[in-house]
């Protein structure tokens, strides 16, 4: 856990997330409207971060990851993917990785992911 203290989210972390919600699954309508009350705070070197939605709205989404991931190069040409965790009904992390273990260094804009 992060001793970062929570925050707005950045314009690129809600581009990521918007752009991973664009695929239809159960539940993701609830979880788009969670994103206007949500706060986050970086995880890890790569832009991981751990997302908190205040209020009580719940999506019916499945626990875990949701069915969506993207996978976009960053400037040195290895992958970063990125995945979406939804805990309790509600968006909780967003995980990123990079395929060569190396640190991000671009972080994704939501308008570039390869969404699978």
């Amino acid at each position: 856990m992060s001793q970062e203290s929570w925050r707005e989210l950045s314009r690129d972390e809600r581009g990521v997330i918007e752009r991973l919600l664009e695929k239809d699954f159960p539940g993701r309508d609830a979880l788009r409207a969670q994103l206007d009350f949500a706060r986050a705070r970086t995880s890890d070197e790569c832009g991981s971060i751990e997302i908190e939605v205040e209020g009580n709205a719940r999506s019916e989404a499945p626990p875990g990851l949701i069915p969506a991931y993207a996978r976009v190069p960053d400037a040195d040409g290895f992958e970063i993917e990125i995945q979406l965790l939804v805990a309790d009904g509600k968006l909780r992390e967003l995980q990123v990785s990079k395929e060569d273990g190396s640190a991000v260094i671009h972080f994704p804009a939501g308008p570039g992911l390869r969404i699978r």
